[in-house]
């Protein structure tokens, strides 16, 4: 496949997901370049390691994307409330809420083995989904926990070039 460098990369950030160091890895690139094969190889290398895999994907909606799309999707059952509208008021404090409820699920679903959540098409999630990977990429901590997303770099939104600055500052996030 090549790509040795990039894969490197990759197994590193498992190793120290493995090791209870929470690692957030955004594979970046043109339409094409091989994003997508390079989770594949990393899926099945967590699978090796006896890792939790989950995935899920942005979809190419016109307009408005689908909330929290992607989480969605990769953590299926577990998560459908998620979509769910709690009816207690305050929109923030709700988000908030929300965003807690995920990071200790995801810290649950790791207390067995490594967990590896693998995001495709981030170009595409909705803003709350970023938002929500933002956060996590900050107080995920000292968790087994490697989460992996894709997107394309070219053309992205204002919006979206802000986000991937903010979340370039956390120190566990590495961009290949």
């Amino acid at each position: 496949m090549g790509r040795v460098a990039e894969q490197d990369a990759l197994s590193a950030a498992l190793s120290h997901a493995a090791a209870g160091h929470a690692q957030v890895v955004l594979i970046t690139g043109p339409a094409g370049i091989g994003k997508t094969r390079l989770t594949e190889e990393l899926i099945h290398q967590a699978g090796r390691a006896g890792a939790e895999v989950r995935r899920g994907e942005s979809a190419p909606l016109a307009g408005a994307a689908l909330a929290y799309g992607p989480f969605a999707a990769a953590l299926g059952d577990q998560a459908g409330w998620l979509l769910d509208d709690d009816g207690r008021g305050d929109m923030l404090a709700a988000r908030h809420r929300l965003f807690i409820r995920v990071l200790d699920l995801l810290r649950a679903q790791a207390t067995g083995s490594p967990l590896v959540l693998v995001l495709e098409d981030l170009h595409w999630a909705d803003e709350s989904s970023r938002e929500l990977l933002a956060f996590l990429t900050v107080r995920l901590g000292q968790a087994p926990v490697l989460l992996a997303a894709t997107l394309r770099d070219e053309d992205l939104e204002t919006s979206t070039r802000r986000w991937l600055a903010e979340i370039g500052r956390a120190s566990c996030r590495e961009r290949v």
